[in-house]
């Protein structure tokens, strides 16, 4: 059986997901007045400096649970959705690289954010989805798989992509973790081989 879990109190707290790894649930953002919960996944790196994806809102308790934990080294901003709470990391953790998209200056500056971007990631830009629409594509929880704009842009590569995809298993992850909604805590392989 699979186990799940969503975005859950306690929030701007850190929660223990594996060695040297932690959640953090966050309040909810809004982008187009649809609202987001959040969630941010806290690395440890082999230097001790630690890596924020996705960071949340700054709690003061918050910032004193990741100072015992280490030094943050590394802000992450993943697509161009999650760069609306860095700017006050930025602020707080000047020494910090912060890690972005493509676009996601550009998205910031066309919202009057001014967002500073270190080293820029290479991929692309996923498409923000309302919920609804979410529902009708069948992305959403438990029974999500990837959007079918995102399956159309392999038709030209699909024995790549079907290669990529069937590459995920065979990691044998035993945790899968969104940023949005549900995660998985354990059993994370076949959770992949039913979204597969």
């Amino acid at each position: 059986m699979l186990v799940a879990c969503s975005s859950s109190p306690p929030l701007q707290t850190l929660k223990p997901v594996a060695d040297e790894v932690w959640i953090a649930d966050g309040g909810r953002v809004s982008f187009d007045g649809v609202p987001f919960p959040t969630r941010m996944t806290v690395l440890r790196l082999p230097d001790g400096g630690l890596l924020l994806h996705s960071p949340i809102g700054r709690e003061p308790g918050l910032l004193d649970e990741l100072g015992h934990l280490g030094p943050v080294r590394h802000l992450v901003a993943p697509n161009w959705i999650h760069y609306a709470l860095l700017p006050g990391w930025q602020a707080e953790m000047a020494g910090a690289l912060t890690w972005a998209c493509p676009g996601v200056v550009e998205r910031a500056a066309s919202r009057g954010v001014e967002l500073r971007v270190d080293r820029v990631l290479e991929g692309g830009r996923l498409p923000l989805r309302y919920r609804l629409l979410a529902r009708a594509i069948g992305v959403l929880d438990p029974d999500g798989r990837a959007p079918i704009d995102i399956r159309l842009s392999f038709l030209g590569g699909r024995a790549a992509l079907r290669a990529a995809v069937e590459q995920m298993p065979a990691f044998e992850p035993e945790r899968v973790l969104f940023a949005h909604g549900r995660w998985y805590p354990r059993d994370g392989t076949a959770e992949f081989r039913r979204a597969v």
